[in-house]
């Protein structure tokens, strides 16, 4: 019994910790989602201002408009993969944002449902 009780208080001492440190954790995740919202509209807008000095100059010149976006694709590759890149990272930092989210969401549940079980013990002593 004396072992159980142990592992009770070690698992309470890592819920308190836990529920401590998450929204710090949380915070700093956001803010990884913010810097990875901007770096994708910067390079939307990198790619936007390439394709609009590329059809200014000249450079795009199809006859249809199939042609016209395929010219401007095949000269818009570096910045068409930043915009990829920079989506992928913002779904990277969703992720982890939405991990401590919902690793905090399950430590307060499992917190409420341990007092839970405490109260209703102490009831039947």
């Amino acid at each position: 019994m004396k072992n159980n009780n142990l592992n009770v208080l070690l698992n309470k001492e890592w819920i308190i910790s836990r529920l401590q440190i998450l929204p710090e954790e949380i915070e700093k995740a956001e803010e990884e989602v913010i810097k990875a919202t901007i770096n994708l509209e910067k390079a939307e807008e990198e790619l936007s201002e390439k394709e609009s000095e590329l059809i200014l100059n000249g450079e795009i010149n199809g006859k249809n408009e199939t042609e016209r976006k395929s010219q401007l694709t095949m000269k818009t590759k570096a910045e068409r993969n930043k915009v990829e890149e920079a989506k992928h990272g913002l779904m990277k930092a969703r992720l982890k944002y939405n991990r401590k989210v919902n690793e905090y969401r399950s430590v307060r549940a499992i917190a409420s449902l341990i007092s839970s079980i405490e109260d209703e013990e102490e009831k039947a002593v």
